[in-house]
């Protein structure tokens, strides 16, 4: 296991949520018992802090503790829509991946660059980002839209799960991500669901990927998952 998390979150806390959890939602006993597992070694974590706002160094002690800051800061500029802080921790050379499910198709999702970036919000070029689940069409969007369905579509930055190299979410799509991105450390957000009537089956996660250079880290994927067919 990658590194994890430490003193973060209160564990006694956690887990005592996630049993009383357990308890109430029968039959999602695997991926709870799994979580609770994780909490307790630190891979994954209740978010209770606020991130960081100044850029840090990869090899300072606290390097996991560090990146998490990082990546909360990166996602808050995605949830305000605020690029030019976005765009501040993009890769230069490499830019940014988009894939709307957990399969990375390096050939087919759209890859941004910064100056790409820069007004993306505005643009109204259209992308064919991936494919849809179940039906197969083309995912035919501009960034704009793109990112209210399958960027931003629940507010992640208040996600109770946080995955330290761990995939929490897990559906039929199958997740390469770390076969991809072979070097990277990947932090996902995690939600376990929302109506109580879909037993789990609304879940949601963002998963932002993030690679070392130069003693820094820059985002090069950002990953939406969901429940797929």
């Amino acid at each position: 296991m990658d590194f994890c998390f430490a003193g973060v979150y209160n564990s006694i806390n956690d887990i005592i949520f996630l049993r009383m959890v357990i308890l109430k939602v029968k039959k999602l006993y695997p991926l709870l018992l799994i979580i609770l597992v994780l909490t307790f070694c630190g891979c994954i974590t209740i978010q209770t802090q606020e991130p960081l706002n100044s850029a840090v160094k990869s090899s300072k002690p606290s390097d996991a503790t560090l990146l998490l800051n990082i990546s909360n800061n990166v996602l808050n500029a995605l949830k305000n829509k605020d690029m030019d802080t976005f765009i501040g921790y993009v890769d230069p050379d490499k830019g940014v991946r988009f894939t709307p499910y957990a399969y990375v198709e390096v050939d087919k999702n759209i890859v941004l660059n910064i100056d790409e970036l820069k007004d993306a919000f505005n643009s109204t070029k259209l992308y064919i980002w991936g494919v849809t689940d179940g039906k197969g069409d083309n995912i035919n969007l501009t960034f704009s839209d793109y990112y209210a369905k399958y960027i931003y579509d629940v507010d992640f930055i208040n996600a109770p799960l946080i995955g330290n190299n761990v995939s929490i979410g897990t559906g039929n799509s199958i997740d390469n991500a770390k076969d991809v991105y072979k070097d990277a450390k990947i932090i996902e957000y995690h939600f376990q669901g929302f109506d109580p009537q879909y037993e789990g089956m609304d879940w949601r996660s963002l998963r932002l990927v993030f690679e070392e250079k130069d003693s820094n880290w820059y985002i090069v994927g950002v990953i939406h998952d969901q429940w797929t067919i």
